[in-house]
Formats: structure tokens, C-alpha cells, sequence
């Protein structure tokens, strides 16, 4: 009686193992170039989510509501909220954006008069509409803004803001 072995050979699986390593020597490169944009973008959507957070503060408790942003210390502190510092690569800046999302780029990034935003308790905003950009270590830019209504938008510069 002869036994069969089932399985793969020592020579079988090294051949897929170098095939596993070559496949992803060739996808690292491209993950690693990726991560960058990725940042950027999870900073601006966080930033958005943290101005529609102060927003709703803002109605919830009848109460107004600062942001105030710190360019030099690159953070931003909601009221009742908290303070938020961005993230390892991300700056206040509009990087290698060619237009303004609003009527011109401000030196330091941010186009609210004084670096900060105040929502009424109807959740509108008591000073001007302006922008926020946000840039990464390879200028890519994202924008957040807040309107006069209050609303709250995200563009991203692809050559054109979108």
C-alpha cells in the first residue's frame, strides 16, 4: 500500500513567496506616494466635520460659537469642543492652488476676518463667510469653507476646484 502525500513542495512555496515579495515591492511606491493626499484630505473632511459640529452647538444650546484658528501653533479650538492640532504634513496654506476659492488668497491660509468664525444660535455666522486651505508637504491643497447661511463646503484643488 502506497501513502500519498498531499501538499506543496519547499521549492513550490518559495516560488509564491518571491511572487508575493515582488508584487508588493511594486505596490509600496505607489501607497507611499498616495498617503500624502489621503492626509490632506482626512484633515479637511475632520475640519469640516468640526465646523459643522459648532454649528449644531450653536443651535442646540442657543448659544454662540467661536473657531479660532492658530496658524502658528497649526491648530484650531472649537468652543465647547475642544482644540485641534493638524495633523504630521499639513499646514494652514493654499499650496500649489492657482485661483482662490473666494475673492483672493489669504497670506496665511485663512480668509476669516482675525482667524476665526463665530455660528449664532440660529446657525448662522455673525462675521464674514470666508475659507480655510489646508495644504500637505506636497502643496496639494483642500479648502473648507463657511457661508454667511452657515453652510459649510470641502474642495480640492485638481487644477480646478472641485
Amino acid at each position: 500500500m502506497r501513502k500519498c502525500h498531499q501538499g506543496f513542495s519547499l521549492v513550490e512555496l518559495m516560488v509564491v513567496c518571491a511572487i508575493i515579495c515582488i508584487l508588493a515591492g511594486a505596490a509600496v511606491p505607489t501607497i507611499v506616494s498616495a498617503l500624502p493626499g489621503y492626509r490632506l484630505q482626512r484633515a479637511a473632511r475632520q475640519l469640516c466635520t468640526h465646523l459643522r459640529q459648532a454649528r449644531s452647538h450653536a443651535i442646540k444650546n442657543n448659544q454662540k460659537i467661536w473657531v479660532r484658528f492658530d496658524t502658528a501653533g497649526r491648530q484650531y479650538t472649537v468652543d465647547t469642543v475642544g482644540t485641534f492640532k493638524l495633523p504630521a504634513g499639513i499646514s494652514f496654506g493654499h499650496g500649489k492652488a492657482k485661483k482662490p476659492v473666494g475673492t483672493k488668497f489669504p497670506a496665511n491660509g485663512i480668509s476669516f476676518r482675525g482667524n476665526k468664525v463665530a455660528f449664532n444660535p440660529r446657525g448662522i455666522i455673525s462675521s464674514n463667510s470666508g475659507y480655510v486651505y489646508l495644504q500637505n508637504d506636497e502643496l496639494d491643497t483642500c479648502a473648507v469653507g463657511a457661508t454667511t447661511a452657515g453652510n459649510i463646503v470641502l474642495r480640492c484643488w485638481h487644477g480646478a476646484w472641485r
